[in-house]
């Protein structure tokens, strides 16, 4: 596991780092390596969520991995809060059961409610009988 205080030091494509710069001009990162860092982040949580598009929903929905990995060990009606790196950003997640949660987004003033919920569909065969 590597030291988190370790100076680690890669190339990136010119690309990429165009793309970074962008980001950070539009303020959605702080600098390059926060940059990274969120897309590690990001790309960890849906690989380590294969299987389970509820979970990986849950994460993109609230921007962290947090309740999407604490999720089983939460019982029915629990809250959780998450703070974001902006200061007026958070989020609320009440689970309202093991497929389905009440996601409350906020930054500043504004705030989005959002139900989050997964089902199994089964389709009705389409074959005529003979």
């Amino acid at each position: 596991m590597a030291d988190r205080e370790k100076v680690t030091g890669f190339r990136l494509p010119t690309r990429t780092l165009y793309q970074l710069e962008e980001l950070q001009e539009l303020g959605h990162i702080k600098n390059r390596t926060d940059g990274v860092i969120k897309a590690i982040d990001q790309f960890y949580t849906k690989e380590s969520l294969k299987g389970s598009l509820f979970l990986q929903m849950l994460a993109s929905a609230s921007n962290s991995q947090f309740p999407a990995k604490e999720w089983e060990y939460q019982g029915i009606g629990n809250t959780m809060h998450i703070l974001g790196d902006i200061a007026e950003e958070d989020c609320t997640i009440v689970k309202k059961g093991n497929n389905k949660a009440i996601i409350i987004q906020s930054v500043g003033d504004k705030r989005i409610i959002l139900t989050l919920e997964y089902e199994i569909v089964k389709k009705e065969s389409t074959k005529k009988s003979e």
